[in-house]
């Protein structure tokens, strides 16, 4: 059990930092410059998949990069603390359903 909360841990933290790089990539202008309603499906899936990504909503470029580093940070652990609950929490209730059969 503790492997599967560690394994999804890191999932959850992986996701999360691969969206993290390729937004800052978007906004960095790595892909030229785009309708950002071109972008919509993407941040959709971004809310869906990492739904601690709403921290970063008031970091703006104003922001020095230590707190943009300490809020990403803490976006991406909370992400990897959420996926492990949701695995914790399936699993149990899993294993509830199944014992009742």
């Amino acid at each position: 059990m503790l492997r599967t909360i560690t394994i999804s841990f890191g999932v959850g933290v992986v996701i999360s930092a691969s969206l993290a790089g390729v937004w800052t990539l978007i906004n960095g202008g790595a892909f030229g410059h785009l309708d950002p309603m071109s972008y919509y499906p993407l941040q959709v899936f971004t809310m869906i998949v990492w739904p601690t990504s709403i921290f970063l909503l008031p970091v703006g470029p104003e922001t020095p990069m230590s707190s943009v580093v300490g809020v990403t940070a803490i976006a991406l652990g909370v992400n990897g603390a959420l996926y492990a609950f949701v695995v914790c929490v399936a699993s149990k209730v899993s294993h509830i359903s199944m014992s009742k059969s």
